[in-house]
């Protein structure tokens, strides 16, 4: 059955926008079809009301809505970035403080649960690489941490012949003899510590700091990794941290925020941020609403403006004299005033 969807040309696109009440100009038409994809504004298409004198949408207004939207993610993006790293140093600060180990995230102990926590760690050394050691050695539970870094290890070193691997065990990089296993691709890190057996140089070069400190600690300590985590995989850590430590994460960002606040929002923030990521438009975004929290009523909603807002608070509290709800609402002021975009459909 043919498709009653328009084709990819320019000419049958323009035709079909035409046929839906969208005026539309030969020159620029062509161009925003072009460069700017007719997928990617149609969401608009639904949000731009009709010029009430010709009873048509007309393509420059539906434009300047696409233009809104990119600029509007470009600042959450800067917010939501400045939260991120927050929320990576707090959790980072927080548990060190409470339990005074470096490695306080290969506990079990902190943990109401460890496999998920578990599962951010393997992703760093290689899922599929540990998998395979896995099923190869007939181990089908979830290892304990120092075994999970004796398995990151084997694989690792791995790579290296047995005249390299003597001379590393010659210089008491290990607590006891480790197996090699296993075949893996870390080229970079193979050649860094065999110069380092070569030459007897003081520090390690590789590039990847996470494996440096394995090599040279046999441990990795959290503020290492914490520099690798994205919002998920902090949000991963967070939540299933025992609720005595999500509380005082909570309350280092402001006495007034619960641990269940931070465990919502974080889960907030990696949503919206995806959907930035991925060029999603914010006008008509499937997002979840936020709970009033802090006694606050002004949320309650799944609108992009209540996550400006949700965004705007923790920065305020990060950084007091940020400015990106002034930058955000001279930016509607200007696309109100010039281009007469109408910002109900968003929320704003």
């Amino acid at each position: 059955m043919p498709t009653q969807k328009p084709t990819l040309v320019i000419e049958n696109l323009t035709n079909h926008l035409n046929a839906n009440n969208i005026e539309t100009n030969a020159n620029s038409t062509h161009s925003f079809l072009s460069f700017i994809n007719y997928a990617l504004l149609k969401p608009y298409i639904a949000i731009t009301p009709k010029d009430p004198s010709t009873n048509k949408i007309d393509i420059q207004q539906i434009v300047k809505h696409y233009d809104f939207d990119r600029k509007l993610k470009l600042l959450l993006w800067d917010g939501l970035e400045r939260i991120e790293v927050a929320c990576r140093s707090m959790l980072s600060l927080t548990m060190y403080e409470e339990t005074l180990n470096e490695q306080w995230m290969f506990d079990i102990n902190n943990y109401t649960d460890h496999s998920e926590p578990y599962n951010v760690l393997v992703n760093y050394f290689g899922r599929e690489n540990i998998k395979s050691y896995l099923n190869k050695n007939g181990i089908t539970v979830i290892p304990e941490w120092k075994i999970l870094m004796d398995i990151c290890k084997d694989i690792i070193f791995s790579n290296f012949n047995a005249s390299t691997y003597n001379s590393l065990k010659s210089h008491k990089f290990f607590d006891s003899t480790i197996d090699t296993l296993l075949h893996n691709n870390l080229i970079s890190a193979h050649i860094d510590v065999q110069n380092y057996v070569n030459t007897g140089t003081t520090q390690l070069k590789d590039r990847n700091l996470i494996l440096g400190y394995m090599f040279s600690k046999l441990n990795v300590p959290f503020y290492i990794i914490m520099n690798k985590l994205d919002f998920g995989k902090t949000n991963t850590i967070i939540n299933n941290l025992k609720p005595q430590f999500r509380e005082k994460i909570a309350k280092r960002f402001s006495i007034s925020l619960k641990e269940i606040d931070i465990a919502k929002h974080i889960e907030h923030f990696r949503s919206i941020r995806n959907k930035i990521a991925h060029h999603e438009p914010l006008c008509n975004a499937k997002l979840k609403p936020i709970d009033n929290f802090a006694n606050f009523s002004k949320f309650g909603n799944d609108n992009i403006n209540n996550y400006k807002d949700l965004i705007v608070f923790y920065l305020d509290l990060i950084a007091p004299r940020n400015t990106l709800n002034d930058k955000i609402n001279n930016l509607i002021e200007h696309y109100a005033d010039k281009y007469k975009i109408n910002f109900n459909s968003w929320g704003f």
